[in-house]
C-alpha cells in the first residue's frame, strides 16, 4: 500500500476504534505502519461507547495490509475538529483523498478540505439510523432481508448444480424470491412516502434527489450481498429455463451447463473482490435519476421507482446495469430474463 494513503481497520478494538482513519506511514512484507488519527478514550461507566480524544497524541501500530481498506470516495465522515464554521456530528461525504492527509468533505452547507486527523469514519448503518431521517429503518430493513435471502441458500456452484436436478429445491427458491419482492416493494414504498410531502405518489426534482442518493448510501455498503442476490437469480434463471424444456437435458448438455454455472461464479467471485472498496454515491445518483426518470421533468413516479428497486419489477435488472455493478450479459442472458 502506498505511503500517504488514507486507511480504515476492518477490525476495532480500544486502541483503534472503527471510526478512526489512519495514514500509512511504511508498508512492507505484508504489513503496513499506520498513524491513526485519534487516540481512543473510555466513555463513562454507564456509557460503554468509545469516544476519540483529539488531545491525545496520535499513534502508529504495525498493521496486516490486508486488514486495512482505503479511504475513497463516497464513504462518510464527521468533523471533530475545532473550526466552528463546520458542525460537529455533521455527516460528510467524502469527495477526494489526497496523498498530502487532506480530505475534500461534500457537507450539506459546502465543500471543504479538511485535514484527516479531525474525521472519524461513519459507517452507514450509523449514518442511516441516526442521520437519515425517518426513512432509515425501511432501508435498513429492506437490504436486511436480502442478506437473510442469501443467507437462506449456498449462492455457490453447487446450489446451481443441484437446481437442475431438483425441481423442489427451485420452486422453493423461486417462491421465497416472490415473497421476498412482495416485502422489498413495500418497504421501497414506505421510504418513498417519507420523502412524498404532498402525498401525491410522486417526487419532486428536490425530494428525487434526497430519495435516490439515501437508497444508493444504503446499498454502497451492501454491495456483495446484493452480487450474491443477483448471482442467485441468474442460478435461478438457469435451473428454470433447463426444467421447462420439451426434452430433458442430455449428459453432454448437462456437463457443458454445469461448467457455465462454475464459470459464472467464478467470475462472480471475482466480482465481490473488487467492489469492497463500495461506489461513487454521487456519480450513481445521476445515473439512476436520468434512469428513473421516465416523464423527463426531474420528477419520480412511484409505479417506476417500485418497478426498478424490487426484484421481480421490469426495470430491476435494467437499473444494476445503469449503475455499472454488472456488464449486460453477465447475470442476465438466459432467454426468458428481463433487459
Amino acid at each position: 500500500m502506498d505511503i500517504g494513503t488514507l486507511v480504515l481497520w476492518t477490525g476495532a478494538d480500544q486502541d483503534v476504534p472503527r471510526q478512526s482513519i489512519g495514514i500509512v506511514k511504511k508498508s512492507y512484507a505484508g504489513m503496513s505502519a499506520v498513524r491513526w488519527n485519534f487516540a481512543a478514550t473510555q466513555g463513562p461507566e454507564e456509557d460503554d461507547r468509545i469516544y476519540m480524544d483529539s488531545k491525545v497524541q496520535p499513534t502508529t501500530y504495525n498493521m496486516r495490509t490486508a486488514s486495512l481498506r482505503k479511504l475513497v470516495a463516497g464513504h462518510l465522515v464527521t468533523y471533530n475538529g475545532d473550526d466552528t464554521t463546520i458542525p460537529k456530528r455533521n455527516v460528510g461525504k467524502v469527495v477526494q483523498v489526497f496523498l498530502t492527509g487532506m480530505v475534500r468533505v461534500q457537507y450539506p452547507q459546502a465543500v471543504r478540505d479538511v485535514p484527516f486527523l479531525w474525521l472519524e469514519y461513519v459507517d452507514i448503518k450509523t449514518a442511516l439510523r441516526t442521520h437519515m431521517g425517518d426513512s432509515a429503518p425501511f432501508l435498513e430493513q429492506y437490504f436486511e432481508l436480502l442478506c437473510e435471502d442469501v443467507q437462506a441458500f449456498p449462492v455457490d456452484a453447487v446450489f446451481g448444480i443441484k437446481m437442475l436436478s431438483d425441481t423442489e429445491l427451485l420452486w422453493s427458491a423461486k417462491k421465497a424470491a416472490a415473497g421476498l419482492s412482495r416485502h422489498l416493494g413495500h418497504l421501497i414504498s414506505m421510504t418513498f412516502q417519507c420523502y412524498d410531502r404532498a402525498g401525491h405518489n410522486c417526487l419532486s426534482p428536490k425530494e428525487a434527489q434526497s430519495f435516490v442518493e439515501c437508497y444508493l448510501t444504503a446499498q454502497s455498503s451492501h454491495l456483495e450481498t446484493l452480487l450474491r442476490f443477483l448471482l442467485k437469480q441468474k442460478l435461478m434463471l438457469l435451473a428454470e429455463e433447463a426444467a421447462g424444456r420439451v426434452c430433458p437435458l442430455g449428459t453432454k448438455e448437462k456437463n457443458k451447463l454445469r461448467e457455465k454455472i462454475r464459470s459464472i461464479v467464478d467470475g462472480a467471485t471475482r466480482d465481490f473482490d473488487n467492489i469492497r472498496d463500495g461506489q461513487d454515491i454521487e456519480r450513481s445518483t445521476r445515473a439512476a435519476l436520468r434512469f428513473l426518470d421516465m416523464a423527463g421533468d426531474g420528477t419520480l413516479e412511484l409505479s417506476d421507482v417500485l418497478a426498478a428497486l424490487v426484484p421481480e419489477g421490469s426495470r430491476y435488472l435494467d437499473l444494476i446495469e445503469t449503475l455499472g455493478l454488472v456488464p449486460r450479459g453477465y447475470f442476465w442472458d438466459a432467454p426468458n430474463s428481463q433487459g
